[in-house]
């Protein structure tokens, strides 16, 4: 879904404290997701680097281009406390020789089931490990991380958007019961209670994309562009709340957000967004957005194009305010806390350049 823009270097000048914000953990393999924990910790997840002896070849179904995968024990979820970091698990990652394009966790959350955590899919290669763990959503113990529930499965017996089947893990939050999670290859948003049974809330649909020129078709001519829901969020409404990447072109101006109230159908709570990663509301209803890429992917994945993300402000009437861009470079998560500070993780797509940002 992202990992394909990870095979350009982070761009120069891109790291350090700056007036708007300050780094508090750095160092880190392709972080994603960020979520609050008691007493102002946070979880992080990290979806890793690979490894570098169980490798395979194959194709990454992004680009279509050939690459040499690896298998490693590099994912983690971490625990912040203040600047120090705490690795909880290690879990497994895949990722191309030079540690990009990685797959592995992509949140953690605490829930009244425990600790949580969103696996990616991965290619299926014929890797020595095991490769039981990806594309699942896993619950972290004393014992170490088991298999909670299996979105794919859910995916490929009922296939709720009907197009391709296919399963990504990705955001999560808790429930009342267990957890819900968008499953950004599916285009769904599916509940998964405490024993594992999983029940869909929403498909979202696709919508029309001008397509790129590269495509070689006339001009003005549009295609279809999938959902991919990224990110989930629980509003001071109960409903809950849905960002969505769009799939292939990216195009800028695309994402929705949406506003999904279970046993009635989606609304669109807001649009004009570009690849939405991450939303979170604050303790006084306003909705934080995050966009991996302002000015869309595909150009982001150029090396001259721009890769600036950007944090939005939504207040209760309405009104939009841009709180953060320059210098947020392919961010991945947001996270509030019961204080209001604002954390993001940065260049979640580069393996040892991510980081945890605290916004001023």
């Amino acid at each position: 879904m992202i990992s394909s823009l990870a095979s350009w270097a982070v761009p120069a000048g891109a790291s350090g404290s700056t007036d708007a914000w300050q780094v508090i953990a750095s160092g880190l393999d392709n972080p994603r997701g960020i979520d609050p924990a008691p007493f102002g910790t946070l979880l992080v997840a990290e979806a890793g680097r690979g490894g570098t002896t169980d490798c395979q070849d194959g194709i990454n179904p992004e680009t279509g281009a050939t690459q040499t995968s690896c298998l490693g024990n590099t994912g983690a979820v971490d625990l912040l406390v203040g600047t120090h970091k705490f690795k909880l698990a290690t879990l497994p990652s895949v990722a191309a020789q030079d540690g990009t394009s990685a797959s592995g966790p992509t949140h953690a959350t605490l829930a009244n089931t425990g600790l949580m955590v969103s696996m990616m899919g991965a290619e299926p290669l014929p890797f020595a490990g095991d490769m039981s763990k990806f594309g699942k959503l896993l619950r972290l113990g004393f014992r170490g991380p088991v298999v909670a529930a299996d979105p794919g499965a859910f995916e490929a017996a009922s296939n709720p958007d009907g197009n391709q089947i296919d399963s990504d893990p990705y955001g999560l939050a808790p429930s009342r019961d267990g957890v819900v999670m968008t499953d950004a290859g599916g285009n769904s948003v599916i509940q998964i209670d405490r024993r594992g049974n999983i029940s869909l809330l929403a498909a979202l649909p696709s919508q029309d994309a001008i397509a790129p020129p590269f495509l070689g078709l006339p001009e003005g001519a549009t295609i279809p562009s999938e959902s991919v829901p990224t990110s989930i969020t629980r509003g001071p409404d109960g409903a809950w709340y849905v960002g969505e990447l769009t799939g292939f072109p990216f195009q800028e101006g695309l994402a929705r957000v949406w506003r999904i109230v279970p046993g009635h159908a989606p609304t669109v709570f807001g649009t004009g967004f570009t690849n939405i990663i991450d939303l979170q509301f604050d303790r006084h209803g306003n909705l934080f957005v995050l966009e991996m890429a302002k000015h869309g992917l595909l150009q982001a994945g150029d090396p001259s194009g721009d890769p600036s993300g950007a944090l939005t402000k939504i207040d209760r009437h309405g009104v939009r305010t841009e709180i953060a861009s320059a210098g947020l470079i392919l961010p991945g998560g947001v996270a509030i806390d019961a204080w209001d500070h604002i954390y993001v993780t940065n260049k979640s797509i580069f393996p040892g350049a991510g980081e945890v940002i605290r916004i001023r």
